[in-house]
């Protein structure tokens, strides 16, 4: 897929979301359309589990858990790991978070997550961002996966309609839960 076919792949408000099939912790295919089926979903793509980018979004959606749970949704993480991977990768940091395998990349590619070039890697601002993700405690480690897949955020009403569609800027780009909080109350707009 080209940079611009990705572009116009992107998601807005309102939107369906799409369905992809990636794998639960146990190894079992799970439809991504079975968690917003019932409640609303936050649906977060990482990167690589040596990101220190996403060790920070996923130690953020911990935090933010219980405050997304008491509006009715829950949190869910695709990652390019193996399914028993991803489980221990989640399980220490962020149990609160489901943590889903799309070693293929299939998920990332329907909801029209690209690929980072090199300045989005070493722009400066992103070095600073590193600098103070591993000031703040998210240690970079080994790169599990694509090291060059960029994130996205993503929440998704009960309905399967698209409420939030964060694209990442740069790998350092991960929206505050606050935004992700705001997006919750219009769980009903579309339904």
């Amino acid at each position: 897929m080209t940079q611009l076919q990705l572009q116009s792949a992107r998601l807005r408000l309102g939107d369906p979301a799409p369905d992809a099939v990636v794998r639960g912790p146990d190894g079992s295919p799970v439809y991504l359309s079975s968690l917003w089926a019932e409640q609303p979903l936050v649906l977060a793509f990482l990167r690589h589990f040596g990101c220190p980018f996403c060790r920070r979004a996923l130690a953020a959606l911990q935090a933010a858990a219980p405050e997304i749970a008491a509006r009715g949704a829950r949190i869910a993480a695709v990652t390019m790991a193996a399914p028993g991977e991803a489980a221990s990768y989640c399980g220490a940091r962020a149990p609160n978070v489901l943590c889903l395998a799309d070693e293929e990349r299939r998920a990332f590619r329907a909801y029209g997550l690209g690929r980072a070039s090199g300045l989005d890697v070493l722009r400066p601002d992103v070095v600073l961002e590193g600098f103070r993700a591993t000031i703040a405690g998210h240690l970079p480690g080994v790169p599990v996966g694509d090291p060059w897949q960029m994130p996205g955020t993503f929440v998704i009403g009960a309905d399967g309609r698209i409420r939030l569609a964060h694209y990442s800027r740069t790998v350092a780009d991960n929206p505050d839960p606050a935004l992700i909080l705001v997006a919750l109350p219009e769980a009903d707009r579309f339904a």
